[in-house]
């Protein structure tokens, strides 16, 4: 099974083929959550100068898609945002994932007129649902059967600022507060099989993490890159002592229609450390007042006193300058003799009370008890899947990543299967695909290393974080680079077939 490209025009709706490539000479898929893929790097060869120039000229906006000769979907699609002229006629492609088209909207207040934003109010899923419809119905599939739910109410969230906040963001934002069970949730694009040899528009998944899936991939200790595992428990891993800050009330107004200041019978805006410059938002209105000074424990006076309007129902938020917190302890390991106690507090001031205190406890029931989850480098060529068939590395893109298990590990610390880490599988945050050397590098969604903190964060999305460049084939010197690279790197077995055969584990 090869690894082909395709150009097809940004039409989402009806999309028509543009060029394709069969001599990809080296290519770099960078996958995380949130949002699936992030950057596509794929080098091709041109067929002359003219023909490089052309590419060059042309193909800026066009819709890159990778697949294989499986040819049932394809394994990461994106856009292409840069096109750079190599020697040799080489060209190279830099395409950013559909997860930046997302964040390119933004949300607005005015976006969220439709919404119930106060409990009991809307869920955080619903909501999601609600932007994708408002800023994305372009490039995603109507099918959001996929978003799961959610089971938290939105509890008065809303985009930061009045100009707007990008659309994923606010996704992200209300994907982190978790579930009802305090489980944490993902939110990624999957792209759908083709149709009639043509790209669909990709689904968009919101889903639970799980403790205990039963794992899509399986991998053996000896398929990874020598030095590609380390074993190791860190007591900053645990959190037993969380504590968040919030910066958001939310409630409504209970006064006398057309009067100029905030009365809410069940706010209490002195204890909540409300005061003169706090930000309100009337969220009926669409509108933004200053706080002057706090009239009552459930009154507010503005700075603007004449064109501030309120009338009895209108719903509001109130973001606050100083924060306030909730804390709780975890039940499991609080004491000197369970580990240790560790403190942990974060600020999160797009939260309320409600999603603050949701959030808390998704952080107290996954850190727990320390875990021994870091990132790996898969070099085996092919990988297992649940079942025990074998696929092409670059098939768990396609897959969308999923639960891996590590197999093949004597010690009782053993990375994925019963050990005190208590998980049977881990879900994959992040891979890095590598062309020439045919490998995948996995962060698994519970590494506390720092790239995989910078990845969480957003600061390394615009690049592939792989492992160092593989050295180029034997016989191969760089200004004669042959576009005609072997599916697998050289020295690595190439199994006589990639359909799937049934293995016994």
């Amino acid at each position: 099974m090869e690894l082909k490209a395709a150009l097809f025009d940004a039409d989402f709706a009806s999309p028509s083929k543009v060029d394709e490539f069969d001599r990809v000479a080296d290519l770099g898929i960078r996958w995380a959550i949130p949002g699936g893929v992030q950057r596509i790097e794929l080098t091709i060869k041109a067929d002359s100068p003219n023909d490089a120039y052309r590419r060059y000229i042309d193909h800026l906006g066009h819709r890159m898609v990778i697949y294989d000769t499986f040819a049932d979907k394809p394994i990461a699609e994106g856009q292409v945002y840069e096109v750079v002229p190599l020697e040799n006629n080489l060209i190279m492609y830099i395409c950013a994932g559909l997860w930046k088209r997302i964040n390119d909207d933004l949300y607005t207040i005015a976006d969220m007129a439709d919404l119930d934003l106060v409990p009991p109010g809307d869920d955080t899923d619903v909501t999601i649902k609600d932007i994708i419809d408002d800023a994305t119905p372009a490039i995603l599939d109507s099918d959001q059967s996929n978003i799961n739910a959610s089971g938290v109410e939105t509890a008065g969230w809303l985009p930061d600022g009045q100009v707007g906040t990008p659309s994923g963001d606010c996704i992200v934002e209300l994907a982190t507060v978790g579930d009802s069970a305090n489980l944490p949730m993902h939110f990624y694009l999957k792209s759908q099989p083709f149709l009639n040899s043509l790209p669909q528009k990709p689904l968009a998944y919101l889903t639970t993490l799980s403790k205990s899936a039963s794992p899509d991939w399986i991998i053996d200790v000896k398929d990874l890159a020598p030095n590609g595992l380390t074993i190791s428990r860190h007591i900053w891993n645990l959190k037993t002592d969380v504590t968040i800050g919030y910066q958001r009330l939310e409630g409504t107004h209970t006064g006398l229609n057309g009067v100029s200041s905030l009365t809410d019978s069940a706010a209490a805006f002195i204890a909540n450390n409300v005061g003169a410059g706090d930000k309100v938002v009337n969220i009926t209105d669409d509108a933004l007042y200053i706080v002057d000074g706090v009239t009552s424990a459930t009154a507010l006076k503005f700075t603007d006193t004449t064109s501030a309007t309120w009338d009895t129902s209108d719903v509001y938020t109130v973001n606050l300058k100083v924060p306030k917190y909730t804390a709780s302890s975890s039940t499991a390991k609080t004491t000197a003799t369970d580990y240790w106690s560790v403190k942990y507090t974060e600020i999160r001031p797009e939260m309320s009370a409600t999603q603050a205190a949701e959030y808390r406890d998704a952080i107290l029931d996954l850190f727990d008890e320390p875990v021994t989850q870091q990132s790996f480098v898969i070099s085996g060529g092919t990988i297992k899947d649940g079942a025990g068939a074998r696929w092409p590395l670059w098939r768990v893109i396609a897959a969308g990543g999923g639960y891996v298990r590590l197999t093949g590990q004597p010690l009782d610390a053993d990375v994925f299967s019963n050990s005190l880490d208590r998980k049977t599988s881990v879900r994959i945050y992040a891979m890095d695909y590598q062309f020439r050397s045919n490998t995948l590098r996995i962060v698994p969604a519970d590494d506390t290393r720092l790239d995989a903190i910078l990845g969480k964060a957003g600061l390394v999305a615009g690049q592939i974080i792989a492992a160092q460049p593989a050295p180029l084939p034997a016989g191969i010197k760089k200004d004669t680079f042959s576009p005609q690279m072997a599916t697998f790197a050289p020295g690595l077995p190439k199994p006589a077939s990639f359909a799937p055969q049934n293995e016994t584990i």
